[in-house]
């Protein structure tokens, strides 16, 4: 007689291999009894897909499906990963956007390095804004709190960047990536109003920029080729600071010493 072990069993076996013979061999090995025909086999696994049950005339509770492909089958759940959408254009415009900046370079291999950095969680940081221009370095400007978010991004802009650009020259693009500060809904009404056609970042159907952030694009400004790179050779160098001031002021000499170099290059 067929138990409900044999039929969980069978089903699957099935699933690994979609054969009933395969199934059937497998079966006398584990039981060491005549194996069910192939017709059964069939009809059990139509059954489980079309009812979620292998019980004539019963329903599973949610509980008792979990614990049979949680124990019996081994199977694991995987959630749904949810990912930017991209349409039939935007590689186009990624293209398109690459072609404004030539700095826009990566290294390819043909393998992995499959290098890894640990990473300790909720360990003290500094959160630091810099931006660039054609003649000047703008910052350091650190943020009090743990986290940059909407709010705090805007605060920073409004009451320190915007001013600062504004005196200097009012003859300006700003440029920001797709970071999820500059896409909060209170952030993107500022540029709308204060710089319309004056801003590149993500945007919306009825945002006033100049120009698009491309889905899923890499960083393409200035400040992560040069600024960065060249504070991190500042900041990294022995012997590393012990708290996070003597880290501030390692990221304002280095911000001190980009801004002499551009000054000097542009002069």
């Amino acid at each position: 007689m067929v138990t409900m072990l044999h039929k969980i069993f069978c089903i699957r076996e099935f699933g690994k291999s979609e054969s009933t013979t395969v199934v059937q061999r497998a079966f006398r090995r584990k039981f060491n009894i005549q194996p069910p025909t192939r017709k059964s086999i069939y009809r059990w696994n139509r059954q489980l897909d079309e009812t979620g049950s292998l019980c004539k005339g019963k329903k599973l509770s949610q509980t008792t499906v979990w614990r049979v492909l949680r124990r019996r089958l081994v199977y694991k759940p995987y959630p749904l990963q949810l990912i930017q959408a991209l349409r039939a254009n935007s590689n186009v415009k990624r293209v398109q956007f690459c072609d404004l900046n030539r700095h826009n370079v990566r290294t390819w291999g043909l393998q992995n390095p499959c290098v890894t950095l640990e990473h300790v969680r909720d360990s003290p940081k500094v959160n630091v804004f810099c931006a660039i221009s054609l003649t000047k370095v703008y910052g350091p400007f650190f943020f009090d709190e743990n986290t940059v978010t909407g709010v705090t991004y805007l605060r920073m802009l409004q009451n320190w960047l915007v001013p600062q650009m504004n005196e200097d020259s009012g003859d300006y693009i700003f440029q920001q990536d797709g970071a999820p500060p500059s896409w909060h809904l209170n952030f993107r009404r500022f540029p709308n109003e204060s710089l319309p056609q004056q801003w590149i970042g993500r945007m919306g159907n009825e945002d006033l920029a100049l120009q698009f952030w491309p889905p899923r694009s890499p960083d393409l400004t200035p400040c992560d080729f040069f600024l960065w790179r060249s504070v991190k050779d500042a900041v990294y160098v022995p012997l590393l600071a012990t708290n996070l001031n003597g880290l501030r002021n390692r990221i304002s000499c280095g911000e001190l010493s980009d801004a002499r170099y551009l000054s000097s290059s542009v002069g």
